[in-house]
């Protein structure tokens, strides 16, 4: 019922949360301790117990509050700097202590979700906060969902929403983590864009995009993220373009390809990109540079293995098809190889779709007809085929009435139904 009455008068809920926010702590506390007591004797099963649940679901109430009163806050009653510095910091260490510290069965993804509010709605005012909040939530949660690409999948919506957020309006405070992190934080977008699911690919796609147009306005950081990161991004992308897994996404492949492609046209890359297996990725269950990890997909997924093979460099393409010319064995335009068929030939003893028996404007199946005359063979309307091959094949046997062998005679094709029968049964 708060929730409902802080949707309704926005702003003005000030003053009832004032009243009840130390209770709100309170109980998110003693129910988030009595979950871990539950898990820690009876193990992550005690999750799916009727009393946890009950807990969890107080606790997830308690989020949607904030979550609403942070979104519904303005000015005159909630300014964003009054909320930032009044009510987050009490919010911050139990919330954030909990999901860390949790089994991922009792993790909610409300807290993804309240944190990314926060950062959409009180943007700067909330800067330095930010790193503390991607410490407590992002290596956890890209435990849960690297994984495969079913588990989790609120966790996984609101997680790169919350990424997103962060690109969006923190995008400083990227670089003030940890230069592990920060590659993390890159192989998880990528990983994003690789995901099966269109939702979660699309928003990887965003993602990447406005972190690209975020490093072109970073001088002090550009240099430094393009030799780190542009050669594998490339190579990522081509291979999510060229996957035939995510065609809905062509559009943003090209606006990334073209953003890329266009910074080493104009010379705004004035450092030497490092090799995809250059960068270490993440171990057991998460993303390896070179390639996809256990359980996970790589950042640097296109290899030297696959530069090797498929002949993928900047700059030329050797061990693959090379520009402007044809690899020896391979079959040129308008040539047919020997043995090939030549178009509008029949050969002898092929089969052919006739009617299915009682379809409607089908004729029925016919038996094979007669065998031609000794020395006769034509093909398709009446062209001899070459010499040496006989016109005496003995029929193939029916399949359930729907198929019939052709003898080598002329072929007639029906017009109305495209269905191809022998001259003989017209």
């Amino acid at each position: 019922s708060n929730s409902k009455v802080c949707v309704t008068v926005g702003p003005l809920f000030i003053h009832q949360l004032q009243v009840i926010f130390l209770d709100l702590l309170t109980v998110y506390k003693v129910y988030s301790q009595k979950i871990s007591e539950a898990v820690a004797t009876q193990g992550a099963l005690a999750t799916r117990h009727d009393i946890v649940r009950k807990m969890r679901t107080v606790k997830k109430e308690v989020l949607k509050l904030l979550s609403v009163f942070i979104e519904k806050s303005g000015e005159p009653d909630s300014p964003p700097a009054q909320v930032a510095q009044g009510f987050l910091p009490p919010v911050l260490d139990p919330i954030l202590l909990d999901y860390k510290t949790g089994v991922p069965q009792a993790r909610d993804a409300e807290v993804l979700g309240l944190f990314t509010v926060v950062i959409d709605k009180l943007k700067g005012e909330v800067l330095e906060e930010v790193p503390r909040i991607l410490d407590s939530t992002f290596m956890v949660t890209l435990e849960m969902i690297t994984q495969n690409f079913e588990d989790h999948p609120e966790h996984r919506v609101k997680f790169f929403s919350l990424l997103g957020a962060v690109n969006k309006h923190c995008f400083s405070a990227l670089f003030k983590l940890p230069a592990d992190h920060q590659r993390y934080v890159v192989d998880s977008i990528v990983w994003s864009m690789k995901h099966t699911g269109r939702d979660i690919s699309e928003l990887g796609l965003a993602i990447l995009l406005e972190l690209l147009q975020n490093v072109q306005k970073a001088p002090d950081i550009q240099q430094g993220f393009y030799g780190s990161f542009l050669l594998p991004l490339i190579s990522d992308v081509l291979a999510v373009l060229t996957d035939r897994l995510h065609k809905s996404g062509f559009r943003q492949h090209a606006e990334l390809l073209a953003l890329m492609f266009g910074l080493v046209a104009r010379n705004e890359v004035t450092v030497r990109s490092a090799p995809d297996g250059a960068h270490a990725g993440m171990g057991g269950g998460g993303m390896g540079a070179g390639g996809m990890g256990a359980g996970g997909m790589g950042a640097g997924s296109m290899s030297a293995g696959m530069n090797a093979g498929m002949g993928m460099h900047m700059g030329g393409m050797p061990g693959g098809m090379q520009p402007g010319g044809m690899q020896p064995g391979m079959m040129q335009p308008g040539m047919m190889q020997p043995g090939m068929m030549q178009p509008g030939m029949m050969q002898p003893g092929m089969m052919a779709m006739s009617g299915y028996p009682g379809a409607p404007g089908s004729p029925p199946c016919q038996q094979p007809g007669p065998a031609p005359p000794a020395g006769h063979v034509a093909g398709v309307s009446g062209q001899s085929l070459p010499s040496g091959i006989s016109g005496a094949h003995p029929p193939l046997p029916l399949r359930r009435g729907r198929w019939t062998a052709i003898p080598t005679r002329t072929l007639w094709t029906n017009g109305r139904t495209g269905i191809m029968m022998n001259r003989s049964n017209r």
